[in-house]
């Protein structure tokens, strides 16, 4: 059977090493949050197995406490560092309720029950049931990432786990009247350790969701246009690829009128407030299923999927009235604005000639005066 302090040596050990990599990766991702709030809960758990490294024999009682509220604490901050790693609006007085309910009673057990410490650490295991079962729900409940299933249903079945080994635990602890000690103290044992090994698991969950968001962080980056926070050309194209296509795909070209004569005239930072004015205005009365992207310059593009054609024509001339409706109001400057717009149909053949055939309607909107739709279709 492992002893106690063989456990307690593993897990400084192994919680310095997670510590380290928590700070190591938090120094180079200071945008991700969760992990000060994490790095407190590592801390507490890692100074939890060094005060029971170092008081155990000298200051039993001191150390039960210690240790009951380090506990305590650390599971607060887990729930806080996933709160916010996920972006949940969770109800902190809700966790500090947890907290002070945690800690609270192990201070009232040390100091009038000096004859039976047992009582005292037996309530070290107790107090993790209710912090891990409020986070359990709040992350099934509030968490809105569902891109993350399976590190979530990895996350789900930690929680699990840890709660599992407290609930053995404690039953050990009633039932030790009936079962030989030798079998309490093994049972026990395996209960220790699969709980420590549980929460080094919840901290890799934790780094492998900080990795994932990292990640999307970087591919958002990459498929965002620097001026205009849409979409950019490349990302248009790779999310087309996954839209159905039917004769009720529409792409909808648009070109800002004049704006050479903008930059001119008033200058190239003027020039850029007016795209991303356009910008803000189209993407105000578009949908989150429609792809809307700058296409280069002055011109954008929309696809939009699942709409007929008489309210495809009703987007397009309300778009191209939204901007000559909404002059651009910049450093005491009211400058009209204009688009140009063309629109096609899916022909059934390649998207590129689609896209070919709204641009020469584009043309030909421009042809015809400018400040108007021009359709490929009656």
């Amino acid at each position: 059977m492992i002893e106690p302090l063989t456990i307690n040596i593993i897990s400084i050990f192994l919680t310095l090493q997670f510590v380290i990599a928590c700070w190591f990766f938090h120094e180079r991702n200071h945008t991700i949050r969760g992990f000060s709030a994490f790095l407190l809960a590592g801390f507490c758990l890692l100074s939890m197995s060094i005060l029971e490294l170092i008081l155990n024999r000298h200051a039993p009682q001191a150390n039960v406490f210690i240790n009951n509220t380090l506990y305590a604490t650390a599971l607060f901050w887990f729930c806080r560092a996933f709160s916010e790693l996920l972006e949940i609006r969770s109800n902190k007085n809700h966790e500090r309720f947890c907290l002070i309910g945690s800690f609270v009673p192990s201070l009232l057990l040390a100091f009038f029950h000096d004859a039976n410490a047992d009582v005292v650490h037996y309530w070290h295991f107790t107090i993790g049931v209710m912090p891990l079962v409020y986070l359990t729900y709040i992350v099934a409940k509030k968490a809105r990432y569902t891109q993350y299933q399976e590190e979530l249903s990895y996350f789900f079945y930690t929680l699990q786990l840890i709660i599992l080994c407290h609930l053995v635990f404690i039953s050990m602890v009633l039932l030790s009247f009936a079962i030989p000690e030798s079998t309490v103290l093994q049972i026990q044992t395996v209960s220790s350790m699969t709980m420590l090994f549980g929460h080094l698991t919840l901290i890799m969950v934790f780094l492998m969701l900080a990795f994932r968001l990292k990640h999307n962080q970087m591919k958002k980056v990459g498929e965002t246009d620097y001026l205009t926070s849409i979409l950019n050309r490349r990302a248009f194209f790779e999310r087309l690829e996954s839209i159905p296509k039917r004769d009720d795909l529409y792409f909808i070209l648009i070109d800002a009128d004049f704006f050479k004569k903008i930059n001119d005239d008033f200058g190239h930072d003027v020039g850029d407030e007016a795209l991303k004015h356009i910008a803000n205005q189209i993407s105000s009365l578009l949908s989150k299923a429609d792809l809307f992207a700058r296409f280069g310059g002055e011109e954008f593009i929309i696809a939009i999927a699942n709409i007929s054609e008489t309210n495809i024509k009703a987007v397009a001339e309300r778009i191209r009235q939204k901007i000559a409706n909404t002059p651009l109001l910049y450093n005491n400057l009211n400058i009209p604005l204009t688009l140009s717009i063309g629109v096609s149909q899916y022909s059934g053949a390649d998207v590129q000639d689609d896209i070919k055939t709204a641009d020469a309607m584009l043309y030909q909107a421009k042809g015809n005066g400018r400040n108007q739709t021009v359709f490929s279709f009656n």
